[in-house]
């Protein structure tokens, strides 16, 4: 995630942690440690979007207060348009 932060990359990382403890083969010491790193990714990523909650309500109150402006949405925020180029907006 660190060249892309954004809460769709986040989500891959989710899924992708979701599909490796969907490998049946494993088990034991292996099952454990996957959960563990699943345990951490969760606490991770709540944070990650408890910050993103916070960053879009700091810029809808701006937007509110200052009206419409450049860069509405931080980076974190932002989705890409398919063609690797990223939208503010949809």
């Amino acid at each position: 995630m660190a060249s892309d932060n954004t809460l769709q990359a986040l989500n891959d990382k989710l899924f992708a942690q979701l599909d490796r403890l969907d490998n049946r083969s494993l088990s034991g010491d292996s099952l454990k440690e996957e959960l563990e790193r699943t345990d951490a990714i969760i606490d991770i990523g709540k944070t990650i979007i408890s910050n993103a909650d916070l960053m879009l309500r700091a810029a809808v109150a701006r937007d509110e207060k200052l009206g419409a402006y450049q860069g509405a949405l931080p980076k974190v925020l932002q989705s890409g348009d398919g063609n690797g180029k990223k939208n503010l907006h949809r």
